[in-house]
């Protein structure tokens, strides 16, 4: 029972990323504001902020204790104002079910695919 708790919260944990990755780039390209994708290695944590910390979009996920970054430090993603970035790669890692969630960030247009 106890797995199946674990696996239910990582899945609404990466779709709560994935909507917060979708909101923070239409969120960029309509009102033409830079934004910052960051995650704190040491506090496990997500945010999507406005580039300038208004507070206009701001979001955090706070990672269940079984779900981490497989890279083993911080990692930043900026998007410009018209929402486009540099292509990256983002990964999590799952100490439930051994998983690892592999997700590349399409060059310019910010799309993520999974793989």
């Amino acid at each position: 029972m106890q797995n199946y708790r674990q696996q239910i919260e990582e899945k609404q944990t990466i779709n709560q990323f994935k909507v917060n990755w979708h909101n923070m780039l239409n969120y960029s390209y309509l009102n033409k504001r830079r934004t910052t994708f960051f995650y704190e290695y040491d506090t496990n944590t997500m945010t999507f902020n406005d580039y300038t910390r208004s507070g206009k979009f701001s979001q955090e996920i706070k990672l269940p204790k079984t779900l981490k970054s497989n890279r083993g430090h911080d990692i930043t993603i900026n998007v410009s104002e018209n929402g486009a970035n540099s292509p990256r790669t983002i990964e999590l890692k799952s100490t439930a079910t051994h998983r690892i969630y592999h997700y590349a960030i399409q060059m310019m247009w910010g799309e993520l695919v999974e793989k």
